[in-house]
Parts: C-alpha cells; structure tokens; sequence
C-alpha cells in the first residue's frame, strides 16, 4: 500500500521493513472474527484543539460487511465508525484488520508491542469503507500503528505511546487536470507526478484526497514527532497466535477497541471522531 504523507514521519513501509513485518499479496481471511465491547467510557483532548470524544462502552456492530482479505493470520476484521464536519461514514467489517506484534526489533530499533490495523490486501476497495461525506468520496484506507506497554487486556492512551492513526479518504481527479502525453517528461504539470516503471516513468494525474490523523510523541522507529490529536486503545482479549510464548517476533489474536480524535491535514478540515472495534 501506498501509505499517506500526514500520518507519521515514518512511512508504514520503512516501519515494517525495519521491523521485519511484510505483507505479502496473497488473500488470507482464515483469521478469527467478530467485534467486542470496549472497556472505556471517554476518551482523550486532541494537541490540536480537537473536541473531547465521548464513546460508550461498546461501539456497536457494522453497518456493513466487506469482502476483503489479509495475509496475517493471527489479523481479525475490523469495523467503526468516523464523524466529523467534513467527514462521516462506516468502515466496513473486512475492509481493515487488526492484530498485535510483539517486534523482534534490530540493532537501531528495540522489541516492543505494536498494535497494528491495516486496509485489507485483497477484495473490492470500493467495499472497505462507505462514505457518507464527503459525498463524492472515490475511496479511503484506515492504518493505526500504536505501541502498547503489554501483551494483556487493558486500556492504552496515546499519551507517551509511539504511533499514530490516519484516515484518509480519496477524491475524483478534477476534469481540469491534463497530465499531456509526453513519454519521458523530466517535469509534469501541476496535479500531475511521474508515475510507472523506473524505465519509463510517465505524467499521470494524482489522486487528490483529505486525510486526518492523531500522533503520538514517537514514530515507533525513528524518534520523537509532534504529537496531534489522540487515541484511546482498550483491548479485551489477548491470545499468543499459534501457540507462542509471546516474546519477540510472536503475534496475537486481539479484541477490543480503539476511539480517536483525528486532525485534518487542511485547517478547512476540522477535526474527526474514528470509533474502531476489532
């Protein structure tokens, strides 16, 4: 996946790649399923001036079910929910999942405990996520990344926690974009990029899009970032996947959820509210 400039410092694909996390192409869906009440009553205040986010104790069950599949196996469906001024809508069960990893960590990165939720590698992305606003939303793709100090049921803030969420949802390229037919530009006009094999990269258009995010004061990798909005993670359940002890390089069936108050990378944009159940 092509992961989103606002979410972290770290592109997602360095951060797995560091962590010896790759996903490979092929469907999977054999995880186990279905959703679970969330432990939690509130949630935190945003960096940003985001409103404080009042979630009950369960976040419901999806309003839609989507075809999608993961390669993980320890991954289940996820599903929620988002609002906010200039944006609404339902991530449907499948169209993300969600997992706990237990890093195994390398000379520059120490282990730790990361709780992952990724779009789903195959099916339709039309079905992943329903927008109700904006209306002519094209698209969207949900990712968490938020560190958590143990493999056991409990409430984590994103307070002193490595991560982030993001949200983004994908807009129709305008009519007024001409990208030209140049074969080998060393330029493109604006809303355009250079995109295609390295051999022969041409002008193609740019998928506009809206993107919100909260972050922690770490990446998870790198270091420190400026924080923004916030999460609350609170899982229910937490079972070594496959018989493992947990430790270093192990992964985790989990249940719980996880509420956010995002901010948009536009002023215009406002802030959001995300409520995810997994």
């Amino acid at each position: 996946m092509r992961f989103r400039r606002v979410v972290f410092t770290v592109p997602i694909v360095a951060f797995q790649a560091a962590l010896g996390w790759l996903a490979c192409n092929n469907s999977n869906p054999g995880a186990p399923g279905g959703g679970s009440d969330g432990g939690f009553t509130e949630g935190g205040e945003g960096d940003a001036g985001a409103d404080v986010l009042v979630v009950g104790a369960d976040v419901g069950s999806p309003t839609c079910v989507a075809d999608g599949g993961f390669t993980q196996p320890s991954a289940v469906p996820a599903f929620g929910s988002f609002s906010g001024p200039e944006l609404s809508g339902a991530i449907c069960s499948g169209g993300a999942f969600a997992f706990l990893e237990h890093t195994s960590g390398s000379l520059s990165t120490p282990s730790q405990l990361i709780l992952i939720i990724d779009p789903a590698l195959s099916g339709n992305p039309a079905d992943f996520i329903h927008f109700a606003t904006p209306v002519d939303a094209t698209g969207g793709e949900l990712t968490v990344l938020a560190g958590v100090s143990a493999a056991t049921p409990g409430t984590y803030p994103s307070s002193g926690a490595c991560g982030g969420v993001a949200l983004c949802v994908y807009l129709p390229v305008p009519t007024s974009v001409d990208c030209g037919d140049a074969g080998a530009p060393t330029s493109c006009p604006e809303g355009c990029s250079l995109q295609g094999p390295g051999t022969g990269p041409t002008c193609m258009p740019d998928t506009p899009e809206n993107c919100y995010s909260a972050q922690g004061s770490s990446d998870c990798v790198y270091g420190t970032q400026t924080p923004n909005g916030s999460w609350t993670l609170t899982l229910t359940s937490v079972v070594p996947y496959g018989g493992g002890d947990g430790g270093p390089g192990d992964y985790f069936v989990v249940h719980g959820t996880l509420t956010s108050i995002m901010v948009g990378d536009d002023a215009s944009l406002g802030s959001a509210n995300l409520s995810v159940g997994f």
